[in-house]
């Protein structure tokens, strides 16, 4: 968004914890939002892959009978994958004088991240200072400038609607342009897709 003075990057699906992890992409995004100076990046949808960290953690769980120990194994994998989130998301430098990194605001889906992602995005934004966790579903950034805010929408437990992928972004749209009674943000960014409009 160049046009108010405000970059925003945005990157969506790098789905941790499956076989196809998206490495290389963070890698790439770093390089790319660091040559552009980014004041913030979103990323929406697909921290990690729920359903399957979700499997692994009941997994890790199973057959252990005492409470203290299953909190402790659970309290040890959420530590583990948010430890490793932590070293391989990287700092994007802030083209803004007042901050050293560019904040990272992280918008989970209940599809793709589940309760599993969203705990770990609690826990990364805790440990790092420069991460957000913005919340679940759809969710308003403001930036610095007056009614210049971004919408960020990622699909909920109901998904999507439509037939094509185009489809289901312009459809998220619209049924949040009818459902919403607030003034409608500078930029819609629905994450989750491989599509853009």
């Amino acid at each position: 968004m160049p046009r108010n003075g405000v970059k925003i990057g945005v990157f969506s699906r790098i789905d941790y914890g499956s076989p196809g992890f998206r490495a290389g992409l963070i890698d790439w995004m770093a390089d790319k939002f660091n040559e552009e100076g980014v004041n913030f990046a979103i990323l929406g949808a697909g921290l990690v892959d729920g359903k399957r960290l979700a499997k692994e953690l009941k997994n890790k769980l199973k057959g252990v009978r005492d409470a203290a120990e299953r909190d402790m194994a659970e309290e040890d994998f959420y530590k583990e994958k948010v430890d490793y989130l932590a070293d391989v998301l990287p700092k994007i430098n802030s083209p803004d004088a007042d901050q050293t990194w560019s904040k990272i605001y992280i918008v989970t889906s209940p599809v793709y991240d589940g309760e599993v992602g969203y705990k770990i995005a609690q826990l990364l934004a805790k440990k790092r200072n420069d991460i957000r966790h913005w919340g679940d579903g759809e969710r308003i950034l403001p930036t610095k400038q007056d009614k210049r805010d971004v919408c960020v929408l990622t699909p909920s437990s109901s998904g999507f609607r439509g037939d094509y992928y185009s489809t289901k972004v312009e459809s998220a749209i619209e049924d949040y342009c009818k459902r919403t009674t607030s003034s409608l943000p500078a930029l819609f960014v629905v994450c989750g897709y491989g599509v853009f409009i």
